[in-house]
């Protein structure tokens, strides 16, 4: 009997200030933020600050939140954003 394992969906976090959300590729190195390393993120762009979200796992319907943190402009940027999909 095979056993078929299912991966839960990583999708767009839900919420007003995602909805203008984009997907960088970045490098985290700041004892402050909850990752550490190169990842994927969607990240919302301000003025002063910058939201990111590591998105959210849809699995069968339901939906749970993952790590979620804001960054100043100036810290962003030392964390080497990069685009993915530019349009």
């Amino acid at each position: 009997m095979k056993i078929k394992w299912k991966i839960p969906k990583i999708v767009k976090p839900k919420g007003t200030s995602s909805t203008s959300a984009d997907r960088y590729n970045a490098t985290f190195y700041l004892p402050k933020v909850p990752l550490s390393g190169g990842h994927l993120v969607f990240a919302t762009v301000g003025r002063k600050w910058v939201k990111i979200s590591k998105g959210d796992l849809l699995f069968k319907g339901l939906r749970s939140k993952t790590s979620r943190f804001r960054l100043s402009l100036k810290e962003w940027q030392n964390c080497n954003p990069t685009l993915l999909g530019a349009k």
